[in-house]
């Protein structure tokens, strides 16, 4: 019996062991990622993985090594997505098509929700707290410039606001956002809901601009109608030329950053 003390430098956690079925699922679901692969091309591909891993194994190395050797040999992502995508150009485009339309749809309807409310609340509030709005046919223009820069840093404020929610809900939630969205689309209910969802939304903005009016209208003279009119249009101003440069900032760096990765800059 051996009596010696254990080594204290002996590592006493047991390393974890490699599964290479764990690793083909994952490294599966890395390309299912891409709009460029099908079904069924992930099944030939997954097929060709295995066998040459399997081939791998019988000439002696270990799952590990075989699985590593196997998908150099089968190639990763960015070599395969281009090849797909000639072979699945339909489905590409059907993918940026429903982005394009979605990112539209989604930012015609934060600008305008954010808008509506964010004016409710301001105005609704000055108009609350007894502002004195000027009257525009007695006052200059900078007169205005005060609710009008509060407006305008209350929209810009909320509609990024909106944005960063949008961006937590695509990064954070994408998978199980999707799995949930593909099998409500499988009924008609709620089909028809997602149709006329945006309607719903406008419609909603449409009456607490109606309420928004109704409780000014309550709370500020008659003549100081003109003066939120010109700071809502000073606002709008502003804030439009703002996104229109943030827009086009990002889409100049984007592209700029599409042509680097293809060594075209």
């Amino acid at each position: 019996m051996d009596d010696r003390p254990p080594n204290p430098d002996q590592n006493m956690e047991n390393p974890t062991e490699f599964d290479l079925n764990t690793a083909i699922r994952d490294w599966r679901n890395h390309l299912s990622q891409s709009p460029r692969f099908r079904p069924e091309n992930l099944e030939e591909l997954e097929s060709h993985l295995r066998d040459s891993a399997v081939a791998l194994r019988d000439i002696g190395l270990s799952d590990e090594e075989a699985f590593f050797v196997a998908t150099r040999r089968v190639g990763g992502a960015k070599a395969l997505e281009p090849e797909f995508a000639k072979i699945n150009r339909r489905e590409v485009w059907l993918h940026r098509a429903f982005w394009m339309l979605l990112g539209i749809q989604l930012w015609a309807l934060v600008v305008e929700f954010s808008r509506v409310t964010v004016d409710a609340v301001v105005l609704g509030g000055l108009g609350g707290l007894n502002y004195q709005f000027s009257n525009p046919a007695s006052s200059t223009l900078p007169a205005h410039f005060a609710p009008a820069i509060l407006l305008t840093f209350a929209r810009i404020g909320a509609v990024f606001a909106c944005i960063a929610a949008c961006c937590w809900l695509a990064y954070r939630k994408e998978a199980g956002i999707l799995k949930r969205g593909a099998s409500l689309l499988r009924r008609p209910f709620f089909v028809a809901l997602a149709v006329i969802s945006p309607c719903l939304i406008l419609l909603g903005t449409r009456l607490v601009e109606v309420a928004e009016t109704m409780l000014l209208a309550k709370w500020v003279p008659v003549t100081a109608f003109g003066s939120i009119h010109v700071t809502r249009q000073l606002s709008s101003f502003v804030v439009l030329m703002l996104l229109t440069l943030i827009l086009a900032a990002v889409t100049v760096s984007l592209a700029r950053r599409r042509l680097r990765l293809r060594g075209n800059l």
